[in-house]
């Protein structure tokens, strides 16, 4: 790869979930990072090899579906016209962030109560699993980053919703 080069990870593709508002929903990929939720600018790549820079405001991540809009009109057609499109960020970004994941710190929330904090997270190469320090004691569980376990990550308020975790909170 010569320096002119970018090397693109796709990170979701877009599908039937875009409308012709610019407003989209994408099932992201196990390895997709909640740090990522802070950016704007990402690149759209299309199914006949074309790339396209855009920026898109992130909205929510709940489970493994990215909600979002995108403004640039152009854009959301060629999306709309095309077979299959990616969203994907440059290998350099995600290597920068990686180390910023926004999951450390998060208030853990489990029917309406305070149970925890994320105190580390690792990866299975499935999905990421937190490192829960329950509230008030040094213990710690362990929490699957995925649909089943948790609700939403709202990274404005720092927390994270849970469920189904009664069992996990014993191991």
């Amino acid at each position: 790869m010569n320096k002119n080069e970018v090397n693109l990870i796709k990170i979701g593709r877009f599908g039937k979930g875009i409308q012709e508002d610019g407003s989209f929903s994408l099932r992201v990929y196990a390895d997709f990072q909640t740090c990522f939720m802070s950016l704007s600018d990402f690149f759209v790549v299309y199914d006949d090899g074309r790339v396209r820079f855009l920026t898109v405001q992130l909205d929510a991540l709940r489970g493994n579906n990215l909600s979002g809009r995108i403004d640039d009109r152009s854009v959301v057609n060629e999306i709309l016209g095309c077979q299959t499109a990616w969203l994907a960020l440059d290998e350099e970004t995600i290597d920068s962030l990686i180390d910023e994941n926004g999951l450390i710190g998060l208030t853990v929330i489990w029917d309406d109560k305070e149970v925890g904090v994320v105190d580390d997270y690792f990866s299975n190469q499935s999905y990421d699993t937190l490192v829960i320090t329950k509230v008030n004691s040094e213990e710690t569980f362990m929490v699957p980053d995925v649909e089943e376990f948790v609700i939403e990550k709202d990274f404005e308020a720092k927390k994270i919703f849970v469920k189904n975790i009664a069992e996990l909170m014993d191991l």
